[in-house]
């Protein structure tokens, strides 16, 4: 047995960018960064279970197979002409969209006691029982780990594009060795833990961590 983390990242203020991701450039990713793009990931989940590498040409057929995604909506970070970290949003709502068909009650007063401080500030919105909501999953995200800084700023500007877009989550999938999930419990969320299970039945069983979630496998 094997723990993912289901990270839910709530979308509510303009998210302050640090003043060292002014010497970075942050771009929507274009062809002629896949290659680079396509390194760095390569080297981020070197070894992990499930990962297969991607050439340039994989990758490319990646972002144009998956509905809701493609090349517009993966985000690189360059310094110096060198990308330091990419990060793709998935729009998952070009499959379904998404209701709680019952909420148990604590989340109906938050989210009465939320509705109601909305009138004096900005607050994390939670949907009513029934209410249809979209949201946009993290996937293909890689960094310089010497430099999470990058990192940082990178999951700040998706937090600003997602605002402009109207959506209210950000939702990761990641193993909890995965180096962004630090970076991710340090802002206002809600942590699921999803349980894999594996048997062999002839043969023993291969180290299951730490496992590379594929974003594909979410897609019916």
């Amino acid at each position: 047995m094997d723990d993912i983390k289901n990270v839910y990242v709530l979308v509510y203020k303009r998210a302050e960018i640090s003043a060292p991701w002014m010497s970075y450039s942050v771009e929507r990713m274009k062809k002629d960064d896949i290659g680079s793009a396509v390194e760095l990931i390569n080297g981020y989940y070197r070894g992990w279970i499930h990962f297969e590498p991607f050439t340039a040409e994989s990758f490319e057929s990646h972002l144009s197979r998956i509905p809701g995604y493609g090349l517009d909506n993966v985000w690189v970070a360059e310094d110096g002409g060198e990308i330091i970290a990419c990060a793709g949003l998935w729009d998952c709502s070009t499959l379904a969209d998404f209701c709680y068909a019952r909420e148990p009650l604590s989340w109906k007063a938050m989210g009465l006691v939320l509705r109601s401080l909305s009138r004096f500030t900005r607050v994390p919105r939670i949907a009513r029982e029934g209410e249809y909501f979209k949201f946009h999953f993290l996937t293909d995200c890689a960094f310089d780990q010497g430099n999470p800084d990058c990192m940082k700023s990178l999951l700040s500007h998706i937090n600003n594009v997602l605002l402009e877009e109207g959506r209210s989550s950000l939702v990761a999938m990641v193993d909890p060795e995965e180096p962004v999930f630090p970076l991710l419990k340090k802002r206002q969320l809600q942590i699921e833990t999803w349980h894999l299970f594996d048997k062999s039945f002839d043969r023993p069983l291969p180290d299951f961590s730490p496992l590379y979630a594929d974003i594909r496998d979410m897609i019916p």
